[in-house]
């Protein structure tokens, strides 16, 4: 029991610690090509946060734990919505300035709402997101990816005011530096993701919790910490459309991305418990949207709000727990 919490322990680590060289690593490299700041914040560091869900997600598939992986996604887009953006609105109040962000929060409630449908199955059978349904997922995904830099193709950071883009980089850095950032980050992933998994598993049938417990509160909550992390240092330099932007980023790659390369791999069982835990993430971004699209013309998430949501996130664990 002891090998097994500390190999989660030391999972954890491995995947916080590669998403930060991946995060810094891919920043660098375009901030080298000097590639939109937007483009940096809405896909870079949106996807490179993702990627410890991309990795438990995909390795909880191919070894048929399909309630740690779905619990996982479910589990991280929850918490991504009401504790990180929470947490982040209460060292600031976000305010959106970008459109893009404004068109993003539609298509995570589309995100939400498709992965509820599928769990009902589109093209397979009941209670299963199948292969047809997972390369539609990635298809949908494409469609997102060449929306986002085709609507940014022509921005560049000016070489006259490089102070005004965020630096999630290594200040000088050659792209040879970054490529290993990279390189050692996807490796420290990858190993990390296998451990969590796999000792995750084991703690889950020596305490006879369900999988979908873990994977959407211990794995779910665990593989948000970079988002938590970005989102936070960019509230604290006012960069709130970056801090959205790699939340609603991340749950848009998760759903889109994530869930739509398990399934191509290996057909996700869609476990009918989890149906609740879908229909809180919709209504988690639903709740988002009311908050900045509805409610205020200015767009601002304010810290009443946030700790509403915040109030919504411990609720939510509660029952998760009282559940099993």
């Amino acid at each position: 029991m002891i090998f097994n919490i500390g190999g989660i322990i030391l999972g954890m680590i491995l995947l916080l610690g590669g998403a930060e060289l991946l995060v810094r690593g891919s920043s660098s490299i375009a901030r080298y090509f000097k590639i939109s700041n937007v483009i940096i914040g809405l896909t870079i560091v949106s996807f490179g946060t993702s990627l410890p869900e991309l990795v438990v997600t995909t390795l909880a598939s191919i070894q048929g734990s399909a309630d740690i992986a779905l619990g996982n996604i479910l589990g991280s887009n929850i918490t991504n919505i009401l504790l990180v953006l929470s947490i982040t609105a209460l060292i600031t109040p976000i305010a959106i300035k970008s459109r893009a962000l404004k068109r993003e929060v539609p298509i995570a409630i589309f995100g939400a709402l498709l992965l509820i449908v599928m769990g009902g199955s589109i093209f397979g059978t009941p209670n299963m997101i199948s292969r047809p349904e997972g390369f539609l997922l990635i298809a949908v995904f494409s469609c997102f990816l060449w929306y986002i830099i085709r609507l940014f193709t022509n921005e560049r950071i000016s070489s006259t005011q490089p102070e005004s883009a965020p630096n999630y980089g290594i200040e000088g850095s050659s792209p040879k530096i970054a490529g290993l950032l990279i390189v050692i980050g996807v490796a420290s992933l990858g190993l990390g993701g296998d451990m969590l998994v796999t000792h995750a598993s084991e703690v889950a049938k020596i305490l006879g919790l369900s999988e979908a417990f873990i994977g959407i509160v211990i794995i779910g909550i665990g593989t948000s910490m970079p988002e938590l992390a970005t989102s936070a240092v960019a509230a604290f330099k006012k960069e709130v459309d970056l801090a959205i932007g790699n939340i609603i980023g991340s749950n848009i790659f998760n759903i889109f991305w994530v869930v739509g390369l398990s399934a191509a791999i290996r057909p996700l069982y869609f476990n009918p418990v989890l149906i609740v835990d879908a229909v809180v993430g919709l209504g988690a971004v639903l709740l988002l949207s009311v908050f900045l699209l509805f409610y205020k013309k200015r767009f601002v998430l304010s810290r009443p709000e946030a700790l509403l949501m915040l109030a919504a996130f411990v609720g939510y664990v509660t029952y998760i727990y009282i559940r099993g």
